[in-house]
């Protein structure tokens, strides 16, 4: 439901530059054919994933310090003290999970 996605600013543009980065990634990396991005949401938190097709990250990339754009989304989560997991498997695609929790008024 779309009105379950309505939420601040802050949270708003932080997860659409999040999702901008990841495409960008898939785009650019992986050779994918399929990306998947599924929205949940319950009182306490808004969780997404991001998962494509393509070749995988080789793990020592996902280390590099010129990996700017799973630093900047990884440090855009931190702020905003949600959780940011990557699983990827070379040959067989990456998926980013992130949590974040929803503040109450």
């Amino acid at each position: 439901d779309e009105e379950q996605l309505i939420l601040d600013d802050e949270r708003s543009t932080a997860i659409f530059r999040i999702v901008q980065e990841s495409l960008t990634n898939v785009a650019r990396h992986a050779k994918a054919s399929q990306v998947i991005i599924r929205f949940e949401r319950t009182d306490s938190a808004l969780a997404f994933t991001i998962q494509d097709d393509g070749r995988g990250i080789e793990e020592g990339a996902m280390n590099k310090t010129r990996s700017f754009g799973l630093v900047g989304m990884r440090e855009r989560i931190k702020a905003m003290q949600g959780e940011f997991k990557v699983n990827s498997e070379v040959g067989k695609g990456t998926q980013i999970q992130i949590s974040l929790p929803l503040m109450h008024d």
